[in-house]
């Protein structure tokens, strides 16, 4: 499958992310993100490669972006074989969350974290990165898969 997938992408994926499928690892895992969020750190319940003809099929492959994971709310792990950030892992956060105006994150979560408050301060002082189109709910892990592995925890069940 591995091989189906670089062909696909005209592409090597890294020694670490073969390394890592080929030894069948299973788990949850949270980890930090390098840029700030609507949500705080990441959360990812499986790591997963997806055979060729689902990846065809997948919106976000059009995008540049392989779905290598996810978790009961929809949200995913993303390997970038794009040129610009090839080999990079993000997260993908579904509920839009950069664009809910500051009084809905009060209105759902009463008990805002403070990672959420600083956001929401930082996107009110323009400190807030700007993003590509199309790309706003993508959140940068890691550069690589092996700074993906280093910065990870794993989630006891």
């Amino acid at each position: 499958m591995i091989k189906e997938i670089e062909l696909l992408i005209g592409k090597k994926l890294p020694s670490a992310l073969k390394d890592y499928f080929q030894s069948s690892k299973c788990g949850g895992y949270s980890f930090p993100l390098k840029e700030p969020t609507p949500f705080g750190d990441g959360i990812i319940e499986d790591i997963f490669l997806l055979n060729s003809e689902d990846l065809n099929d997948d919106e976000f492959f059009e995008m540049g972006m392989m779905w290598i994971g996810e978790n009961v709310f929809g949200d995913g792990l993303f390997f970038s074989f794009r040129e610009k950030d090839f080999a990079s892992i993000y997260y993908f956060e579904h509920d839009n969350r950069c664009f809910w105006k500051d009084e809905l994150f009060y209105e759902m979560f009463p008990n805002l974290s403070d990672d959420i408050v600083e956001y929401l301060q930082k996107r009110r002082d323009g400190e807030v990165p700007k993003k590509e189109e199309g790309y706003e709910n993508f959140y940068l892990i890691a550069n690589s898969f092996e700074e993906f592995l280093s910065v990870v925890e794993v989630l006891e069940y």
